[in-house]
């Protein structure tokens, strides 16, 4: 079995509120490493974007699946201080 880099995703640590990508984005999901706070996930490049996920407390050593087309760019806003792993494309 043989894969490509369409298959694979790239990865960003984040405790913060954070411009994933001003360009639209894959978003495959979040792996929660610290459960501390909440995280919102927009499609745009700051917090006025479009909401796609609403605020959610993600619980530590538990990966989050958003298989979704962000079109507008990826922004994660963090309250508190989660240890998160961003996996897009």
């Amino acid at each position: 079995m043989s894969s490509n880099d369409n298959e694979l995703f790239k990865y960003t640590v984040i405790n913060a509120n954070t411009l994933i990508s001003a360009d639209p984005v894959r978003l495959g999901g979040i792996f929660c490493a610290s459960s501390v706070g909440t995280v919102t996930i927009y499609d745009g490049t700051s917090a006025a974007g479009t909401v796609v996920v609403s605020a959610f407390t993600p619980v530590t050593g538990v990966n989050y699946a958003f298989p979704a087309m962000l079109k507008n760019g990826c922004y994660i806003a963090c309250s508190g201080a989660p240890s998160i792993t961003v996996f897009w494309n």
